[in-house]
């Protein structure tokens, strides 16, 4: 049975579309992580180095020094005096974290009162907006 060809092409650009979709957004050679300016993200098994900020907030700088603001959500006591903090996204998956996703905070030293710690990617900050940040925040 010979398939008409309108339906054809229908099938071959859906093929393409499908086929563009898997494609990689960015090199992960050169430490991109594959947002965009818009929607920057970094990888939460790659962060370096944190620093609590004012009530409820975190900073967390990734490999490529590119620092993140945090901001807690909810009951999340203990995460303003925290000294460790390991991150995963909310429902598990990708450990890619961008602007706008939700994470579990965990806080390995303290009871977390209240259940697990989530926390929203607020933004990546600019490096000016990094060295305006008052000294005791900056990661």
């Amino acid at each position: 049975m010979k398939t008409p060809a309108p339906t054809l092409a229908l099938l071959l650009a859906l093929t393409g579309v499908l086929a563009a979709g898997c494609a990689p957004t960015g090199t992960m050679e050169d430490g991109s992580t594959g947002g965009t300016p818009s929607r920057p993200c970094f990888y939460a098994d790659q962060v370096v180095n944190f620093q609590n900020g004012p009530t409820g907030t975190v900073y967390v700088r990734g490999l490529r020094s590119q620092v993140f603001e945090l901001s807690a959500a909810g009951s999340c006591r203990d995460i303003d005096n925290a000294n460790v903090i390991g991150l995963e996204a909310w429902g598990g998956g990708s450990n890619r974290l961008c602007a706008g996703d939700w994470a579990v905070a965990h806080l390995p030293e303290t009871r977390q009162i209240g259940g697990p710690c989530r926390v929203q990617v607020v933004r990546a900050l600019t490096a000016a907006e990094v060295e305006a940040l008052d000294p005791r925040y900056r990661p």
